[in-house]
């Protein structure tokens, strides 16, 4: 018998950990997303494309391995240039999916936004979240609070931090445009180079 008994926060997307009788702890995940079934009889220079639903935050990790697998199958060294814009967008990618899910995915099971109403900093973003907690009657969702370890001077700095982030999360999807076409999806893409 195999009993489950949690599931790793949502950083970890749908992911248990699950423990038999014997004290066995196996992580578990959920069934696979079809991307075979999505790509297969499509044509190779869609690949790139395709493969990029498989994440939202390693898409463009996806597109490039394709885009590697292709040009290995033909034979085909892409251009100095092209390879460097290819490794200057994946770092961006690196830095855009890290910081979104620290301060956007994993922040918020630890630190609740209840904590921001003794926020005494001067970020307007941050005074204005501190003004919408106080507006609210008692039991609303953004005056809820639950344990948290850290101290009201962290709360300050993690939330302030988390303003930071969000700047240069905004300034990382620019430059991932700029290069990748668009960003969450690179179109700028395909085997041979990067247009």
């Amino acid at each position: 018998m195999t009993a489950g008994f949690f599931p790793l926060p949502r950083v970890e997307g749908g992911l248990n950990l699950e423990q038999t009788e014997e004290g066995v702890i196996r992580l578990t995940g959920q069934a696979q997303l079809g991307l075979e079934a999505l790509v297969s009889g499509r044509p190779s220079v869609e690949l790139a494309y395709l493969v990029q639903s498989a994440s939202a935050d390693n898409g463009i990790a996806h597109a490039l391995a394709a885009l590697q697998a292709l040009e290995q199958v033909a034979d085909h060294q892409p251009p100095p240039n092209g390879l460097l814009l290819r490794e200057a967008l994946y770092l961006l990618s690196i830095l855009h999916s890290h910081l979104r899910r620290l301060f956007l995915s994993a922040l918020p099971d630890y630190l609740p936004v209840s904590a921001l109403k003794d926020y005494t900093g001067s970020i307007p973003g941050l005074l204005r979240v501190r003004e919408a907690i106080a507006s609210r009657e008692e039991g609303h969702w953004l005056r809820t609070s639950y344990d948290h370890t850290f101290s009201p001077p962290q709360v300050q700095q993690l939330a302030e931090e988390l303003h930071w982030a969000l700047q240069a999360l905004a300034a990382l999807q620019q430059a991932l445009a700029l290069i990748g076409g668009k960003y969450p999806m690179a179109m700028s893409l395909f085997p041979g180079g990067l247009s």
